[in-house]
């Protein structure tokens, strides 16, 4: 299993739930740098960890250093994570004649927040590499949802006969709604009791949207005192984000908690009144399915993507339209929250462990 980082994120939590579902029948090596997430890993049945990660676009020292761990460790497959890791690690995997080649790209390239001309400069070369990895390296191209595998297919021209779907998943009863949670949080970050708070956890990028939230949170509760945001997580923007809470002027009412422990989130959520997810692109959005399962009501980008996933169980805006979720975030209160609650539960019982693990096991064994 290759990736770039064991830091907390959608694709490391997915690696260890597959280690966490998967141990007993197939022995992990977890090829990634050091990170928080590299004991989590261990303990939860991995075999070894071998700390590594690309350098630049152009690491041909990672391809054979991957290329000599699978022949060391007589490795049957290698699933890597992501376009950059991805590609060289399925080239190693090809030189060591790895039967069982699986690329998985989250995020489609083509959906990246790139700033100014590099988002260009990038467009090309990025086609390539994915195009010869996904239809002539890798045995097996991964998807999480039907919209990527269309995106996958149709703009990045990979082989549709290549590609599997499989839904990520949450631990359901983990992530239950918790009164006791609830109460916790609200008291350290001294919510009043008639306090509405509007929360989101995910990690600060671009990809996130957190920016857009504060925003438009200002404006819209510009004349209120009972509206608080809280924003949970890390992340390279996590500074900017804190300064435009600032330039705002709503530095006492827009909570940060900085990195949390992952027992925390479902505390987290629970103590949200609404889950707002203002993303620009997701592969899946694994945050998403943890509000539903935790019977959040929540109010969301409508990107392909979350719309497939959540269905009629959440509430939309119009992506990346300030207007819009200013408009959503104004009138919250005519909104019927406990029927969204409701609904956000069930369609989060479609995300199990069981499911996902058993796609997973179909996959690696056929």
């Amino acid at each position: 299993m290759c990736y770039h980082s064991s830091e907390y994120g959608g694709i490391e939590k997915q690696i260890l739930d597959l280690i966490k579902e998967l141990s007993d029948e197939i022995n992990f090596i977890i090829v990634c740098p050091n990170g928080p997430l590299v004991e989590k890993y261990i303990a939860a049945g991995a075999k070894k960890h071998i700390n590594l990660k690309p350098k630049s676009e152009l690491d041909l020292g990672y391809v054979f250093k991957i290329a000599k761990i699978c022949k060391k460790e007589n490795i049957d497959i290698v699933h890597a994570h992501e376009l950059l890791t991805g590609c060289l690690a399925m080239l190693g995997a090809y030189l060591a004649a790895v039967e069982k080649r699986i690329y998985h790209v989250h995020t489609s390239f083509l959906e990246w927040k790139h700033s100014g001309i590099k988002k260009y400069i990038s467009l090309v070369p990025n086609f390539i590499a994915n195009f010869l990895i996904g239809n002539f390296i890798a045995t097996d191209v991964l998807a999480l949802t039907d919209v990527l595998k269309h995106i996958r297919s149709t703009q990045e021209k990979i082989n549709p006969q290549k590609i599997t779907v499989i839904y990520n998943a949450v631990d359901l009863k983990l992530l239950a709604y918790n009164e006791a949670g609830a109460k916790e949080i609200r008291d350290r970050y001294l919510i009043p009791d008639y306090g509405f708070l509007i929360g989101n956890v995910s990690r600060f990028t671009e990809e996130k949207g957190q920016a857009l939230l504060i925003e438009a949170f200002a404006a819209a509760t510009a004349n209120t005192e009972k509206y608080y945001l809280l924003l949970a997580g890390g992340g390279r923007l996590l500074s900017s984000c804190k300064e435009l809470a600032n330039e705002l002027g709503i530095q006492d009412k827009v909570i940060f908690t900085d990195h949390f422990e992952e027992i925390d989130k479902p505390k987290l959520l629970s103590a949200m009144d609404l889950c707002v997810i203002p993303t620009y692109a997701e592969g899946f959005g694994i945050a998403l399915i943890e509000a539903m399962a935790n019977s959040r009501p929540i109010l969301a980008s409508d990107i392909p993507v979350l719309k497939e996933v959540a269905k009629d169980s959440v509430s939309y805006f119009r992506a990346g339209d300030f207007s819009d979720l200013v408009s959503k975030l104004d009138k919250i209160e005519k909104t019927d929250l406990i029927l969204l609650q409701e609904k956000a539960l069930a369609r989060a019982q479609n995300f199990s462990m069981k499911n996902f693990a058993q796609a997973y096991q179909n996959l690696y064994l056929k």
